[in-house]
Formats: structure tokens, C-alpha cells, sequence
């Protein structure tokens, strides 16, 4: 049986039952907010994070309003962490700033996805890279 464990509940499932949590964090300052979300997807065997990022960025660019791509490429130059930035139109509540980490593990993709407007970005830039400098395989 696989054992979690989820603000200090316990519980048990069947080991043959797979993990698809969604995480989801926020935080607030001065009326600005960021968001963490962690997601992941099966990838097909092989696929590296480079891979994955650049179809999810063929999917974004063709989904997202006025999709704009900020920056992109291997995390500092490792090649299991990809990266990418950008830009896009939200009609409710205006220009969004994203900054994606992706990385390969276990067969699946894990999305870390740091979002805020794009006027507070600069504001919890340093924030992001402490965070994504945190994130890593092992």
C-alpha cells in the first residue's frame, strides 16, 4: 500500500493506484499574488524535459491570447530541467506572466508553474528563481 500523508492526515491506497495530485500554492503581498501549480503527465519513454517543453510551448502559443515567448531552454544547462517564460492575455484580469520549470521523472512530466500579472513579475522574480533553483531530481 502506497502511505501519504496530507496536513497531518494519514491515509492508505493500493499500491497499483497512480499519484496524478495537482498541488496548488499561493501567496499574497500588498494586494499582488503568485501561485505554484504542480501538475504531471505521462510522457512517452525517452522523452526528455527539452522534449516536453517545446511541445507544450507549440500548445500554449496556439491556446493563449496574445502569447507572447518571454525565455526558453535547458536550467542551467541541465539537461533534465527545462524552462520556459511568457506572456499572455487573461480577459478578466489582463496581461498574465508565467514562468514554467519541467522536469522528467518516473515516466511522468511535472509541471511547476509560477503565475502572476505581468506588472508584479519583476516584484516576485527573485522569489521564482529561489524557488525553481530548488527544484531538482533525487
Amino acid at each position: 500500500k502506497m502511505q501519504l500523508s496530507v496536513n497531518n492526515v494519514k491515509f492508505e491506497v493500493p499500491d497499483t493506484w497512480k499519484d496524478d495530485s495537482v498541488y496548488v500554492f499561493r501567496h499574497e503581498i500588498q494586494n499582488s499574488h503568485i501561485s505554484l501549480i504542480v501538475t504531471r503527465e505521462n510522457v512517452a519513454q525517452g522523452e526528455t524535459a527539452s522534449d516536453y517543453g517545446e511541445n507544450q510551448l507549440t500548445s500554449l502559443s496556439k491556446n493563449l491570447a496574445s502569447f507572447e515567448l518571454m525565455s526558453n531552454g535547458s536550467a542551467l544547462g541541465v539537461t533534465d530541467l527545462y524552462d520556459v517564460g511568457f506572456v499572455w492575455t487573461d480577459p478578466a484580469l489582463g496581461i498574465i506572466r508565467q514562468q514554467q520549470r519541467y522536469v522528467i521523472s518516473g515516466g511522468q512530466a511535472l509541471t511547476f508553474t509560477m503565475t502572476t500579472k505581468k506588472d508584479a513579475f519583476p516584484y516576485f522574480q527573485k522569489i521564482i528563481a529561489e524557488i525553481f533553483n530548488k527544484i531538482s531530481r533525487g
